[in-house]
């Protein structure tokens, strides 16, 4: 604790995060003190990327040039307040848009700041991260199963959040500009336009359903985004505005009555709110309530959730070493997808199990951290999951199911190289003609090739389904790895499964391996 204290210390100091979002570009500057976090300075200037992006598909020339004059402006702040270090992240709008690369290279070249995009699976981490921030000590997430919808303009997620573990997700290609086109493409009064919602929101809400992986369901439904906090402020006009709130139907019902009749200009100066979600209010306001008319939740609890803190905290984290707690969150979501294609969770647990002692014991070998730890976790749970479709092949099955499955807190390049790492648990190793293999860079593929050695070991040592072996010592040598295992029962069909499966560890470590069974 005292060593843990005294890295925090050295990390005193003022950091900067900027956020690049679909109607507004932010920077918040932060002093960390002590381990205590003092907010400096919020600015948020308009930019209406979504449009560009929710409408044409691209970011205009105008406003790319806008964003990298902001951009320069905010390095200037930050450098006045001599920071540290900053996060820089982007959004759904730049994420869709299909001059992404372009916009970014401006960014850089005008600014000097390094943005990274955010993929969906990343920015459910944070909201839920954020989520349970604001509602701690409040509304506990430890003990509730919930649904949590972040509502976007261009784009939404859907997650679960179990017994506080965020489990499963679901990225859908809307949201509130894409929902007022659907209204404004109803021409014939305000029972069409109710009526093309109730269509629209029933189709999706089926879908959501998915995510809750028995029968029991949800019992809180929380929505949190930019046009859910202007349903707050609209609530609680009269006085300060909380981080969360409690709506029921009926009170949904009065703030659509306020707006009904006025427009986003109107609404914005009454309201305080910006334009950009003024737009994009209505339509929120509708989604939530068919939320509600079609879940078991008599309320939704809308948060108002700040991504920005989390990232600061995350950065922070990272510079101390600190293991990152999602990671569990994580390795639970893997091992809903393994329920969803029925896999052999106690086959599954104990490959994970060995897989992690291996790594651990064999740690001066490889050099590898807690990122490339979690995705051998994740290969572990799910390398059979590919016998639901077929058991012949069943290898290459796992590769497909885990490429196309979403995991909160796992981007695009990792879950790809979650999928090769379990496709070589079986029998053959890498070969050029295997493009999943070869497509990677040179580093995946080296990083592909020490995870799946270690994994196709543990899968060997569990030929038999059933945990007989117990991995007591893995014994290092200058030329040679030896693992001391112990069982009550026969393990000759481990041996041989080992013996088998050992090629990949001995030539990518240039060490032989074997079992010594007492």
């Amino acid at each position: 604790m005292k060593n843990r204290k005294n890295k925090m210390e050295r990390l005193d100091g003022v950091y900067g995060v900027v956020d690049v979002g679909a109607h507004a570009v932010r920077l918040g500057i932060y002093q960390h003190s002590h381990g205590n976090v003092e907010t400096l300075e919020n600015l948020s200037i308009p930019l209406r990327l979504g449009s560009d992006v929710f409408g044409k598909g691209f970011i205009t020339p105008e406003n790319i040039r806008e964003a990298a004059r902001i951009l320069a402006d905010f390095a200037v702040k930050m450098r006045e307040y001599d920071v540290l270090d900053y996060s820089a992240f982007a959004t759904s709008a730049v994420r869709e848009a299909t001059n992404q690369d372009v916009f970014i290279d401006r960014i850089e070249r005008v600014s000097g700041l390094k943005m990274r995009v955010l993929q969906a699976a990343e920015e459910v981490k944070l909201t839920h991260m954020s989520v349970k921030e604001s509602l701690e000590g409040r509304l506990k997430l430890n003990s509730r199963k919930a649904i949590v919808c972040n509502i976007g303009t261009g784009a939404s997620q859907f997650f679960l959040s179990d017994d506080g573990r965020l489990t499963n997700m679901l990225s859908l290609n809307f949201g509130t500009l894409r929902l007022r086109e659907i209204i404004e493409q109803a021409h014939t009064g305000k029972f069409s336009v109710h009526q093309a919602m109730d269509d629209f929101t029933a189709t999706m809400l089926e879908t959501v359903s998915r995510l809750v992986d028995d029968q029991k369901g949800a019992d809180i439904l929380i929505v949190t985004g930019g046009n859910a906090r202007s349903i707050l402020k609209i609530s609680h006009s009269a006085r300060k505005v909380a981080n969360f709130a409690s709506i029921g139907r009926k009170q949904l019902k009065r703030i659509e009555a306020r707006i009904s009749d006025k427009s986003p200009a109107e609404i914005a100066e009454r309201y305080g709110i910006s334009d950009y979600y003024a737009t994009g209010l209505e339509p929120c306001c509708l989604f939530i309530d068919n939320l509600l008319k079609h879940s078991r939740s008599d309320k939704v609890t809308v948060v108002v959730a700040d991504t920005r803190s989390v990232v600061l905290r995350n950065m922070l984290r990272e510079k101390t070493g600190q293991p990152d707690l999602f990671d569990d969150d994580i390795l639970a979501s893997a091992k809903v997808i393994g329920r969803k294609f029925r896999y052999d969770q106690d086959h599954s647990e104990q490959v994970l199990r060995l897989s992690f002692l291996l790594f651990d014991a064999t740690s001066d070998l490889h050099q590898l951290g807690a990122k490339e730890r979690l995705l051998l976790g994740v290969a572990a749970i799910l390398h059979d999951v590919g016998q639901f479709v077929d058991t012949r092949q069943h290898h290459k099955h796992s590769h497909y199911l885990i490429l196309n499955s979403q995991m909160p807190g796992v981007s695009e390049r990792e879950l790809s190289l979650a999928a090769v790492i379990a496709r070589y648990h079986r029998k053959a190793m890498p070969k050029k003609s295997h493009s999943e293999y070869t497509s990677l860079p040179v580093n995946d593929q080296m990083l592909v090739s020490a995870l799946a050695s270690i994994l196709r070991v543990a899968d060997a040592l569990d030929r038999s389904h059933d945990a007989r072996v117990g991995l007591r010592e893995v014994d290092v040598k200058e030329k040679s790895v030896v693992l001391r295992i112990s069982s009550r029962k026969d393990v000759s069909l481990e041996l041989l499964s080992m013996k088998r499966k050992k090629d990949l560890f001995q030539n990518h470590f240039c060490l032989s391996i074997k079992a010594d069974v007492s």
